[in-house]
């Protein structure tokens, strides 16, 4: 994890990851990330460029973009999402898949681990969901 710093490193040491959709003081909606000690990893933010396009704007816990995510199709049509740097390099490509069972997740490859990742929803014994990452 060459981009990280050693307090980052920390941070994602601790897998699985928790993803949970909140609500600000203003009402807008925010994702934040956790990892198993319940630590912030990160926040998202959905937004729209300065040319009107759909993105999610991905900060560090400190408040620093690290990334945005735009949704985007093969040439054959088939949608996936584009995590890019803010040096517009390409951080991420993921895309929905149904397990053997049929239930869908998000499938991760390219990260800065080089690994693949598989991200699915959970609910709580409370009936909160979350986004959980392994």
């Amino acid at each position: 994890m060459p981009r990280k710093c050693p307090d980052c490193r920390e941070l994602f040491r601790h897998k699985p990851f928790n993803t949970v959709q909140e609500k600000t003081s203003f009402g807008n909606i925010v994702y934040r990330t956790y990892n198993s000690l319940g630590q912030l990893i990160s926040e998202s933010r959905d937004e729209k460029t300065f040319f009107g396009n759909e993105r999610r704007r991905h900060t560090s816990q400190t408040g620093n973009t690290v990334g945005a995510t735009q949704e985007k199709k093969t040439i054959f049509g088939t949608p996936y999402w584009e995590t890019t740097r803010t040096d517009g390099s390409v951080k991420s490509l993921s895309k929905e898949k149904t397990s053997f069972f049929g239930k869908k997740y998000a499938e991760s490859k390219r990260g800065s681990s080089h690994t693949t990742h598989k991200t699915t929803t959970e609910t709580t014994g409370t009936e909160k969901k979350y986004r959980k990452t392994e």
